[in-house]
Order: structure tokens, then sequence, then C-alpha cells
């Protein structure tokens, strides 16, 4: 009987510029944060959440491709935005059509 072994070399997944970032994760904190929300809608908010960052601060309000992005419909993913919105989780500027997080409270 013969055994072939293969090695598989080990990807490295790394964000296009190269620099790793740290994203400041507590399981507690997070539960405690989104205590009420859907499954789907800790989805979106955690989708928006690593999209703000990556682009350094907000994004442009683009409901399709938000949506798209997020892995919903534009009328799901409204109802949800509006509803973090109410919440202070995200907050709007309507001056220059971009999304932003809510800073926390100190």
């Amino acid at each position: 009987m013969n055994i072939i072994t293969i090695q598989r070399k080990q990807r490295q997944c790394q964000p296009r510029n190269d620099t790793l970032v740290r994203v400041g994760y507590r399981p507690r904190d997070w539960l405690h944060e989104t205590r009420g929300l859907r499954a789907d809608q800790h989805g979106v908010y955690f989708i928006l959440i690593g999209m703000i960052d990556q682009q350094g601060g907000s994004i442009l309000f683009d409901r399709h491709h938000l949506a798209r992005c997020c892995g919903t419909t534009p009328s799901l993913f409204d109802k949800t935005l509006r509803l973090l919105i109410e919440l202070g989780k995200i907050d709007e500027c309507h001056s220059n059509g971009k999304i932003h997080l809510c800073k926390p409270d100190a």
C-alpha cells in the first residue's frame, strides 16, 4: 500500500496594502451593544463596521452597493440602517452623502 502525502502551502491573508489591522473585539461588549438585533441585522452592522474602518472613517451611502456587500436586499438594508441610526450605532451626514460610526460614549 502506497501512502501519498501532500503538503499544502499555508495561505496568508493580508489586506491589499500589506498592513495588518488589529480589531479590538470583545465578545461580551459586542453582545451587550447589539442585544435585540436579529442575526441578519448583526451581519449588516458588522460588515458596515469593517467597510467604514477600511475606508478611514466613513463610506458613501449607495444603498444598492451596500446592500449587495451585506448580502441583503436594498429594502431590508434600508430598514436595518434606519434601525442602526435610531439606536445610535451609525450616523449619516446628509451634506456629503456618507455614513459613519457614532462615537461611543466615554
